[in-house]
């Protein structure tokens, strides 16, 4: 049967695809590699990265290193990730970071807004639009060049670590995106920042080698997010599912999304940092109040994440709890989901003994559960500003190139 235009425009677009997404999950390639890897014909990868190379997607690299045979050296192919640039804002309640990257995210300008309540959220959206304005002149960067405008909105209060539909300040998302796209002449897409993060670590991270995989970010607060066949798992409003709102304890406290005994009044900062200070003020904590001088205001997430292991033995035992109930719930519901591997990222997790602990309490349960299952995200020196730029590179590679 002979195939039809509409057919065969279909299968170039999908040997394009390929062609396109596996020179972004190994780096730099041989047309030779391609055909074999991808079993399409020397002459089909030929034509397509010609015709991507002509486009500007694609640049040669280079030759095969070490390659000592006589003859034709083999050409290495690989994205040209200036192709295009990308805004990345990121609005967290605390501050709006701002970043014009390339599309590998490699950040060319950065800018920073306070966004004080005394400030109203047209003035803040005119100076985001301001400091885009700004960046993009500063690298000479045409408009024609910019692919759009990524937004993520942190939904979780700082102080509470609960989600507070972003923080003290609401972001009309309408009115967002209609005055970025405005003043920018550009494309916006507005996510969560628990969305953008996982689109991140699916384009950027751990997710160019895997299609399966549960995230777990452990900071302030907790979330989680799944993976499966390189699609984000979500509930019937399109919101990321993870382990947060998992009941753990029959008489547990009340948690904000109206249930009794989730993981998240459990691991996040502030009830910690309640039941650590109910130790220090009936006097059980002397080694914690050599450190803070006696004062508990002085008691600070940064100093939990770094010097927890040389606590008082009553808040090791303590946090010690905490980690065991946090490795048996990621192992019960891994055990469901069956992801490839657990990525584990924020800053209690940067703190190298608080990632083995958890791997330790994790492996004591199910010996599979080691550190090679449960591995540290690549993006911790990025999650500030990553997010946004994600929401635009990392719907559709091929679409958003070609």
């Amino acid at each position: 049967m002979k195939k039809t235009g509409i057919n065969m425009e279909k299968v170039k677009r999908r040997n394009r695809l390929l062609i396109v997404n596996f020179i972004h999950e190994t780096g730099p390639v041989s047309r030779k590699s391609m055909s074999e890897t991808l079993g399409l014909t020397p002459a089909a990868v030929t034509q397509i990265c010609t015709e991507l190379m002509d486009r500007g997607i694609l640049i040669e690299t280079g030759t095969l290193p070490g390659e000592k045979k006589a003859g034709r050296k083999r050409v290495l192919v690989d994205i040209d990730y200036n192709y295009r640039y990308v805004y990345g804002i990121n609005i967290f309640p605390e501050n709006i970071i701002l970043v014009l990257t390339n599309l590998n995210g490699e950040v060319l300008e950065r800018a920073e807004i306070d966004p004080v309540l005394e400030r109203s959220t047209e003035e803040l959206i005119d100076q985001m639009a301001e400091e885009c304005r700004k960046m993009r002149k500063l690298q000479e960067v045409g408009l024609e060049k910019m692919a759009g405008i990524g937004i993520s909105i942190c939904q979780f209060d700082a102080e509470t670590g609960h989600s507070s539909r972003y923080g003290k300040r609401e972001w009309d998302e309408d009115l967002l995106r209609k005055k970025i796209s405005a003043m920018s002449g550009l494309p916006v897409e507005i996510g969560d920042s628990v969305r953008a993060l996982t689109m991140a670590e699916q384009f950027y991270g751990h997710g160019r080698q895997r299609d399966n995989m549960f995230l777990v970010h452990w900071d302030k607060w907790l979330w989680s997010s799944c993976v499966t066949e390189n699609k984000i798992y979500t509930d019937h409003v399109k919101k990321p599912v993870g382990l947060e709102h998992l009941i753990i304890q029959k008489s547990g406290a009340k948690c904000y999304c109206g249930r009794r005994g989730c993981l998240e009044t459990v691991v996040t900062f502030r009830n910690i940092r309640d039941h650590i200070q109910k130790l220090f003020n009936e006097g059980q904590t002397p080694l914690l109040s050599d450190m803070i001088d006696g004062d508990f205001t002085n008691f600070s997430f940064e100093l939990l994440v770094s010097r927890s292991n040389e606590m008082d033995s009553v808040i090791r035992s303590y946090l010690g709890d905490i980690i065991d109930v946090f490795a048996r719930t990621i192992i019960n519901a891994t055990t469901l989901l069956a992801p490839e591997s657990i990525v584990l990222s924020g800053r209690w997790f940067k703190n190298e003994q608080n990632l083995n602990n958890l791997i330790r309490a994790t492996s004591f349960y199910d010996e599979s559960y080691d550190n090679r299952r449960l591995i540290y995200t690549r993006l911790s020196d990025r999650e500030d500003y990553i997010g946004g730029v994600a929401l635009i590179t990392g719907a559709d590679l091929y679409d958003f190139l070609y």
